[in-house]
């Protein structure tokens, strides 16, 4: 799978501390993307990679 790349200064975002990308097979399995979204990281783009649905989370700076 290839991963995706989100500078850190991208300005729709603002800064960002930490970018990560979680790739889920099934709905149920979208624990680790709410534990993310509850502690503070903000959803920056959700897609598809074959049968998996990608999720990619930004972390503001502290």
């Amino acid at each position: 799978m290839e991963s995706i790349t989100v500078p850190v200064d991208d300005t729709q975002f603002g800064p960002l501390a930490e970018v990560r990308q979680v790739s889920v097979g099934a709905d149920n399995d979208v624990a680790p993307v709410n534990e993310l979204l509850a502690s503070g990281w903000k959803l920056v783009h959700i897609g598809h990679a074959g049968e998996q649905t990608v999720y990619v989370l930004a972390k503001p700076p502290a």
